[in-house]
């Protein structure tokens, strides 16, 4: 996981950041699976899947003494958790939510994949994925 903390009024910036970085994370991946550098591309390829969120999530550390972590919590970050399950579900290599295509919709024009139930949501979330051209 990772994340971009900001402000609402940087919201646009960081998604398009975010997704940026997603794209490249997708192409380095294939490109080290297909590489000699991978012990075992040749039978099992290295691939990943990329989910996106915008919103609002906590950040901090949480755990007991001795055993604490520095993570995000919050819905944005469980919608983005549940949207991955879509992504392998479907077989797509992006899933973003609403918000986030919103945003990056000039640069990367992101394709309607319409309603998806998510686990934990009572009311369906509009997903999206981006062009196989990424």
């Amino acid at each position: 996981m990772a994340f971009w903390p900001g402000e609402d009024l940087n919201a646009k910036i960081l998604a398009i950041e975010a997704t940026r970085a997603a794209v490249e994370l997708k192409k380095e991946t294939r490109f080290f699976s297909e590489s000699p550098d991978c012990l075992h591309g040749y039978a099992y390829d290295w691939d990943c899947r990329v989910s996106l969120n915008t919103g609002q999530a906590m950040i901090g550390t949480v755990g007991a003494r001795g055993s604490r972590d520095f993570t995000v919590l919050g819905d944005t970050v469980n919608v983005a958790f549940h949207l991955n399950t879509v992504a392998g579900a479907r077989g797509y290599d992006f899933v973003l939510g609403d918000t986030t295509a919103k945003h990056i919709d000039e640069i990367f024009k992101p394709i309607k994949l319409g309603p998806v139930e998510l686990k934990g949501r009572r009311q369906k979330t509009i997903a999206y994925t981006l062009p196989e051209t990424f």
